[in-house]
């Protein structure tokens, strides 16, 4: 886990002066870039976002964006357009501003598609794995308003899971590349000069870069754009309960033997789950694969769909069993 002391503060801005944003990649055999030859070839798929609060827009937050479709599609985080009451600009890296109009929103990915009136525009290129752990890895962005900013690091670790201001972010990718407030929605970029990940937050005591940052994975962001662009919505499985994992106090509240996996608390009734699990029931496993506990299963139920029927091992009672449960549309 992403641990940060307890008075440690998670940041996930587009804000001037309090939070943001982390990063991924891909390896592979092709020839590497050098972090100039990277800065150049992005920074036209890299733009900043001017989000207007308020009245006459009288405050504004920045943060990044990168272009996924040459005919005027972003893709940023969810909390750079979230509870936006002003209006959204885009500024490209030629200089031009657009106003811009958010396609959809996917707050369980931290994800937000924008589109703006201009076609033509240079799309990065989103890797289609996750990289190796070491992986070197650069970030661009606008930190503190500061456009086409680069840093550099290396991937740190993988499936990080971190509480963002609206969910429990899941699979994230951590990395030591700076990260700011402003950072939020911009690329981590691997030595081919493809997208590995796009920037959504930090772990820091001072709401500025400690070399903790997290990116959502490149194949999470186009699974999700796409849909997106093609919906306006992201059609999610869910078994149907309300579980919370299971940890030393919890175990304890609820006498329990197992010290990991997920507890059930309630159950929708509607749901396929209410004639085969019980509220109590431990979820220690899904389809064969042991689950640690809550963010895990989150994560596993992202990658299957609705109406696929899935196999659970549960606890209930001391006694370990599996039943099989179909997933319904979240």
């Amino acid at each position: 886990e992403p641990a940060a002391s307890s008075d440690a503060a998670v940041a996930s801005t587009p804000d001037d002066a309090a939070s943001s944003a982390a990063g991924d990649d891909a390896g592979g055999a092709s020839a590497e870039m050098s972090t100039t030859e990277i800065a150049n070839e992005l920074a036209p798929s890299v733009a900043a976002v001017d989000v207007a609060a308020g009245p006459v827009g009288s405050s504004q937050a920045q943060a990044s964006a990168v272009v996924i479709d040459s005919d005027g599609y972003l893709v940023t985080n969810n909390h750079v357009v979230e509870g936006a009451d002003g209006q959204l600009s885009v500024t490209l890296a030629d200089g031009t501003s657009h106003q811009a109009q958010v396609v959809g929103t996917d707050p369980a990915s931290d994800l937000a598609v924008l589109r703006v009136d201009a076609d033509g525009l240079p799309a990065a290129e989103l890797a289609d794995q996750t990289p190796p752990v070491g992986t070197p890895v650069v970030a661009i962005g606008s930190p503190f308003g500061l456009e086409g900013s680069v840093t550099s690091g290396i991937v740190s670790a993988h499936d990080r899971s971190l509480a963002s201001q609206s969910s429990v972010l899941v699979g994230l990718i951590q990395t030591d590349a700076a990260i700011n407030p402003g950072n939020s929605g911009g690329p981590l970029v691997n030595h081919e000069g493809k997208v590995v990940g796009i920037n959504s937050a930090i772990v820091s005591q001072t709401g500025q870069s400690s070399g903790v940052g997290f990116a959502v994975p490149a194949p999470v962001v186009s699974d999700v754009s796409q849909q997106l662009i093609d919906t306006g919505e992201v059609e999610r499985a869910q078994i149907g309960i309300r579980v919370q994992s299971i940890e030393p106090r919890v175990a304890e509240m609820f006498d329990l033997e197992v010290r990991q996996g997920v507890l059930i608390s309630g159950i929708d009734p509607d749901s396929d789950a209410a004639g085969t699990l019980q509220s109590g029931d431990v979820i220690v496993g899904l389809e064969g694969e042991s689950v640690a506990d809550a963010a895990e299963l989150v994560h596993r139920l992202m990658e299957l769909e609705p109406g696929d029927t899935v196999a659970l091992t549960v606890v209930r009672d001391g006694q370990e069993t599996t039943v099989e449960v179909q997933l319904q549309a979240a």
